[in-house]
């Protein structure tokens, strides 16, 4: 379980998050959503060490990690992506994932499973920068992948991305869900969100607007109104 409790995070007078609460089970697909500024970078931020929130409390399958660099809350496996593809530009597909294996000399899986489940057999001797932009997208789930997760915190994992590609990836983060690795994603894209996630919280202006399931978010008036606009 990943828990957030009153989480905030104050820029001089901006509230970014405030007092934010919510609770992410492992082994499920959780998503994150809200407008943009509505503070969900600045809560994967804080939840992966990037930033020290003003106040409030991390917990990671029960251990406080409040504060903790982002490289000590990774190697306890919460892995995170960013908005832009990360890969190295210069290196292959399969030499890029050797890499992270060498570095992490305990992992799991291999290179050629990697490249099998995140659908790059056909792009494996291909170097990174030539990939098309849903290729580079599925690499950098495979590159965090190689370091073990107990769960991965995607951030607009769809942004960008044509329909064949986005389809691609919801085929992608629905098979790791099935080999007990959790996801919080975060998103704009309902119709992206929706068929993936077991629960999704909203956030509205740094705050916690309404968590649910998919049918009980589509429903929630608040919602409605401040989100998914009145007419919907």
């Amino acid at each position: 379980m990943l828990e957030c409790v009153e989480l905030s995070k104050s820029f001089g007078g901006v509230h970014a998050v405030s007092d934010l609460t919510m609770s992410v089970p492992v082994e499920d697909i959780h998503g994150l959503v809200g407008a943009n500024g509505s503070g969900k970078t600045t809560a994967f931020n804080l939840i992966t060490g990037f930033l020290s929130p003003t106040k409030g409390r991390i917990f990671w399958e029960g251990r406080d990690i409040t504060g903790r660099p982002p490289d000590a809350i990774a190697n306890l496996g919460l892995v995170r992506t960013f908005q832009h593809a990360n890969v190295f530009p210069g290196l292959t597909v399969r030499d890029s994932l050797f890499l992270i294996q060498l570095h992490h000399r305990k992992t799991i899986p291999t290179v050629d499973e990697m490249i099998s489940e995140c659908g790059l057999e056909e792009s494996s001797s291909i170097i990174a920068r030539d990939l098309s932009f849903g290729a580079q997208r599925r690499l950098g789930v495979a590159l965090a992948l190689m370091c073990e997760p107990r769960m991965l915190l995607l951030d607009e994992p769809a942004a960008g991305l044509n329909n064949l590609e986005t389809q691609e990836m919801s085929t992608l983060l629905l098979s790791l869900s099935k080999r007990n690795v959790g996801i919080l994603l975060i998103d704009h894209d309902m119709s992206f969100v929706m068929p993936l996630c077991v629960d999704i919280s909203v956030m509205d202006q740094g705050s916690l607007l309404a968590s649910g399931t998919p049918e009980e978010i589509a429903n929630d008036e608040r919602v409605i109104e401040k989100f998914l606009g009145s007419s919907a």
